[in-house]
């Protein structure tokens, strides 16, 4: 993707974008761009939240750990003109309740694995807001209580 001088013809209104995270640079928010506005760089975007079904996953999003995959709804609207926070267009698959919406790794994809990982970090979230990350490219697609085969980045 080559961005010119603004940027804009790569942005429409219902893409949804990964995010940085200010935190450590990882894409892990998501976005849906409402309207894009000129002249400039301007954009009306919502905010997708994570929106778990599971109490483990729930205490998790409570806790403010980060939530890269899984189940989302719409959340806050804001307009912003800073092309530098989004990463990447991605796609949206219907949530199976209204008005939510699944994320999860796609065959071929590139994503940071939390190393060590545990869903006891709910229990001292403040602990575990530094983490390591591996990288892992995809190689199956995502099917739910299964995962996705990946393979390690060297």
């Amino acid at each position: 993707m080559t961005l010119t001088k603004t940027g804009m013809e790569c942005f429409f209104g219902g893409q949804v974008w990964a995010v940085y995270d200010t935190l450590d640079a990882m894409p892990r928010f998501y976005a849906q761009i409402k309207k894009v506005m000129s002249p400039g760089f301007n954009l009306q975007i919502t905010w997708l939240e994570a929106h778990p079904d599971d109490h483990d996953d729930f205490e998790w999003v409570k806790e403010g750990l980060p939530v890269a995959c899984g189940k989302f709804r719409y959340g806050k609207s804001q307009y912003s003109d800073k092309r530098l926070m989004f990463s990447h267009p991605i796609d949206l698959e219907e949530g199976g309740q209204r008005d939510t919406y699944k994320i999860f790794p796609r065959k071929g994809e590139t994503w940071a694995l939390f190393k060590n990982w545990d869903i006891k970090w709910k229990s001292d979230a403040d602990s575990h807001q530094e983490y390591d990350c591996e990288f892992v490219e995809i190689l199956s697609e995502y099917a739910e209580g299964v995962g996705a085969y990946v393979t390690f980045l060297g």
